[in-house]
């Protein structure tokens, strides 16, 4: 019984929690393993990677890449089978391997934030991958130049 006496302090009053919003303002929607084009600027040479869409939504994206830039980086994305204009946003949120399986290749995720809202084009090529899973590109194209801060 002192058992019980002791644990009734800790008892919450009932009272009906505030479920707080989502703090996505657009719905995220689950690709069907579309490849895009990823790039950022790095050390003053722009770099240029395949890599694969998880989700996507009008202000960001989820993707797979083997060798990310650092957290904050402006970066830009667009389709792999499409011949659209690159999206432009800033990594968000970055969740690398550790060391060993670094080392096996497995890869990172990266989340970008885009800074406008994703075009139709661009969004529906991640999603349904229209230009067919075999499309390839070939080589990778120019990177945009990135703005300074007074721009």
């Amino acid at each position: 019984m002192s058992k019980l006496r002791h644990y009734s302090s800790f008892i919450v009053a009932r009272t009906k929690v505030d479920v707080g919003r989502d703090r996505r303002v657009f719905p995220r929607y689950a690709s069907s393993g579309a490849k895009c084009w990823f790039g950022w600027w790095e050390e003053g040479s722009p770099r240029v990677v395949e890599a694969v869409v998880v989700d996507v939504s009008q202000g960001g994206a989820a993707l797979v890449v083997l060798k990310p830039p650092r957290a904050g980086q402006p970066s830009w994305i667009r389709p792999l089978s499409l011949s659209a204009d690159w999206v432009s946003g800033t990594v968000a949120r970055l969740r690398v391997p550790g060391r060993l399986n670094a080392l096996l290749g497995h890869p990172s995720r990266v989340g970008i934030e885009f800074h406008e809202h994703c075009p139709w084009q661009a969004l529906r090529a991640a999603l349904f991958d229209v230009g067919g899973p075999g499309s390839t590109a070939g080589s990778p194209p120019t990177l945009p130049t990135p703005r300074g801060p007074g721009s």
